[in-house]
């Protein structure tokens, strides 16, 4: 009987440490994607914030505000923010192969140790881990994927602003 309460109290200790271990690495994460994952071009994810809070009324405002803005900015500046945005793609890309290898390696390995004749602690530590980094690439990837999708629309709205201006310019003509 002694034994039960021991197994349900070390189970409750085990499960606290790992709900707070992943907050930790939750909120870890999200200081990373915040200063590492996006830390070359500040401008690009000032738009991203703007996109993200309007709603479908605010979005086509939006939209031409953004265009005023590279109304006022030079040529090469258009070109420098399309550049970054092309590189932040590529970058994000390559981040999220790796991400997914990663966690089919995970998840591969938590099915491993299933088979493997070890401690019941340690297995359950064990996969219980890896079920957890399963679950923060899986956030990781679901916010990349959003970030990639605004990316490819800011860059598809700068090649249509290249395009009006493009078009004004053979009409002047």
């Amino acid at each position: 009987m002694i034994d039960l309460y021991i197994n349900i109290i070390t189970t409750i200790i085990v499960i606290c440490i790992l709900f707070i271990a992943f907050l930790i690495i939750l909120k870890v994460f999200k200081l990373l994607e915040k200063y590492i994952i996006r830390p070359d071009y500040p401008e690009i994810y000032e738009y991203e914030k703007r996109f993200a809070k309007a709603t479908n009324e605010e979005f086509e405002k939006l939209r031409e505000d953004i265009f005023k803005e590279f109304d006022d900015a030079s040529k090469s500046e258009i070109n420098d923010l399309e550049t970054k945005i092309n590189i932040e793609i590529d970058d994000l890309n390559k981040g999220n192969t790796i991400y997914s290898t990663i966690t089919m390696i995970t998840f591969i390995l938590g099915v491993c140790i299933n088979t493997l004749d070890i401690n019941e602690w340690t297995f359950k530590v064990i996969l219980l881990l890896s079920y957890l980094i399963l679950i923060i690439f899986f956030l990781h990837s679901k916010n990349s994927r959003k970030y990639n999708k605004y990316l490819v629309f800011l860059n598809e709205l700068i090649k249509r602003y290249k395009d009006t201006i493009n078009y004004k310019k053979l009409n002047k003509e």
